[in-house]
C-alpha cells in the first residue's frame, strides 16, 4: 500500500520515462518495419558493401571484355569474321556485354517511383535481381541513409531510456519507507474469552432484573398513600432538585 499510494518524484520520474520508453518502443518498431520494407523490395541490403561490390564485379567483367575485344581483333585478321573461333569470340562479348549492362543498369526513375503506388515493385523485384543495379544504388541511398538514421536514433533513445528507467527504478525502492512487521497476526485456532454466549444470557438477566425492580417500585409508589411522610419527603426532595437543576440550566444559557 505504501509502495502504490507513494508520491515521490523517484515514482513520477520513473512512470513518466516508462511511458516514454513504450512509445519510443512503437516507434523504433515502426521504423525497423520501414528498413525491411523498402529494404526487401529494393534488395538494398547494406549500401556501402553493395557498392563496393558492384564496382569489384563491374571492373572485372569489363577487363574481361577488354581482353575478349582485343582477341578478337587478332582472331578476325587471322581467320576472318566467318570463323568458329570468331564466332565463339563474338558470343562471348555479345555475353559479357549483357552482364556489364545488367549491371550498370539504367539512370531511369524506378517503377515505384513513378507509379507512386505503395503495391508496385521495384526494378530489382521484377528482374529476381540479386543486387540493384550499379546507377540505381546513389538513387537508393538516399531514402535507404534516412530509414536507417531513424533505426539509428530510435535505437539510440530507447537504450538510455532503458538505462534510466533502471536508476529510476532503484531510486524508487531507495525512497520507498520500509514497513517492518515485528509480530505478524494469525488467526486464532479457537475462540477466546469472554465467552460470547455467557455474556448474553447474564447481560439478558440483569436486563430482566433491573425492568423488574423498575416497575416494582413504580406499582409500590402508585399505591402508597399521599399523606404518608416517606412520600411527602420524596415529593419535597425532588421538587428542590428541579428548581435547582432549573437555576443552573438557565445561568448556563446566560453565561453562554
Amino acid at each position: 500500500m505504501v509502495t502504490r499510494t507513494s508520491t515521490s518524484a523517484a515514482r513520477q520520474e520513473r512512470i513518466f520515462i516508462e511511458q516514454r520508453l513504450h512509445s519510443v518502443q512503437g516507434n523504433l518498431e515502426h521504423a525497423q518495419l520501414e528498413l525491411s520494407e523498402f529494404s526487401s523490395k529494393n534488395s538494398t541490403i547494406d549500401i556501402k558493401e553493395q557498392t563496393r561490390a558492384m564496382v569489384d564485379a563491374g571492373a572485372r567483367v569489363q577487363g574481361e571484355l577488354l581482353v575478349e575485344q582485343s582477341g578478337l581483333q587478332s582472331l578476325r585478321q587471322i581467320y576472318g569474321d566467318g570463323n568458329v573461333r570468331v564466332r565463339e569470340t563474338e558470343a562471348r562479348i555479345a555475353s559479357l556485354q549483357h552482364d556489364l549492362n545488367k549491371m550498370t543498369g539504367s539512370s531511369a526513375p524506378l517503377v515505384s517511383e513513378r507509379a507512386g503506388d505503395s503495391d508496385s515493385k521495384s526494378t530489382s523485384d521484377e528482374k529476381g535481381e540479386l543486387y540493384p543495379p550499379l546507377r540505381q544504388l546513389p538513387r537508393l541511398a538516399v531514402p535507404y541513409a534516412d530509414l536507417y538514421r531513424r533505426v539509428r536514433v530510435q535505437e539510440a533513445v530507447f537504450e538510455l531510456l532503458t538505462q534510466q528507467y533502471e536508476i529510476a527504478s532503484i531510486d524508487e525502492a531507495k525512497d520507498t519507507p520500509a514497513v517492518k512487521v515485528i509480530d505478524p497476526p494469525g488467526v486464532p485456532e479457537r475462540k477466546s474469552f469472554p465467552p460470547r454466549l455467557l455474556l448474553t444470557v447474564a447481560f439478558a438477566l440483569v436486563a430482566f432484573v433491573g425492568t423488574s425492580a423498575v416497575i416494582l417500585m413504580r406499582e409500590h409508589w402508585s399505591h402508597m398513600d399521599a399523606l404518608d411522610p416517606r412520600k411527602l419527603l420524596a415529593s419535597e426532595v425532588g421538587t428542590v432538585l428541579r428548581r435547582r437543576f432549573k437555576r443552573v440550566s438557565e445561568r448556563g444559557r446566560v453565561s453562554i
